[in-house]
């Protein structure tokens, strides 16, 4: 079977799917991220080095699965867009994507909590003044700026597996029956963010829409697309 690149984007489920993983009984690689760094951009060129070094031989020797806080661009720059890997993730709405970041972020069980609490008091000075916009897009990209629809076409099309976390029984069932294995009797959420608000203001809402306008679309396509089960 072709080596899955699991592309976990924070905060949408990837921990939870982790645990999942480690019950199926694959051969599998996490990969190190290497320094961690607070904003994106850097902290997902961290993976590159890992690649680089170590994944093509973890495809060669027929790994099931290779997961990590990596993006696409990630393995193109680093193995090249001829790996014969195939891709999986999971989404999840941008909206409680964000929510879920921040009041994770801020905390006791985050390393950086005091930081974001300093540089951001309140969720909406995160959605206001953040300028780490498009989370989902820019792990899924294949080249910075790629278009929305473009991102979404190949998610549809090529990837192996996406997941939803709304859909999160259905989603553990696709990736376990991707590999041939049973899913677990039970899920086990893992790294779940508590302390967080049930609603967010409407106002905020479209703020969070217009300054993350690519995850929106990517989300609502995919969903769309995919809308009786995860592929």
């Amino acid at each position: 079977m072709t080596t899955i690149a699991y592309i976990h984007i924070p905060k949408c489920a990837g921990t939870t799917m982790v645990s999942v993983v480690n019950r199926l009984d694959l051969k599998w690689w996490h990969v190190p991220a290497g320094v961690y760094v607070a904003e994106y951009d850097a902290f997902i060129g961290n993976y590159e080095t890992s690649l680089r070094e170590d994944a093509s031989a973890k495809i060669s020797d027929e790994y099931d699965l290779i997961l990590g806080h990596f993006s696409q661009r990630d393995v193109i720059r680093s193995i090249g867009s001829e790996s014969g890997l195939r891709f999986a993730t999971t989404l999840r709405d941008p909206v409680e994507r964000l929510v879920s970041e921040y009041y994770y972020s801020i905390s006791k069980t985050h390393n950086g909590a005091d930081a974001t609490r300093r540089l951001f008091p309140t969720f909406r000075d995160f959605v206001t003044t953040n300028t780490e916009t498009e989370v989902i897009a820019r792990f899924l990209e294949s080249y910075r700026g790629e278009p929305a629809d473009r991102i979404a076409d190949r998610l549809v099309n090529l990837y192996a597996f996406v997941g939803f976390t709304d859909r999160l029984t259905a989603s553990v069932d696709a990736l376990a029956k991707l590999f041939g294995r049973s899913p677990p009797a039970e899920i086990g959420l893992a790294n779940v963010t508590a302390d967080k608000p049930a609603t967010i203001d409407s106002d905020l809402v479209e703020i969070i829409h217009d300054r993350n306008a690519r995850d929106v679309a990517i989300f609502n396509a995919v969903k769309l697309a995919l809308a009786s089960d995860p592929v």
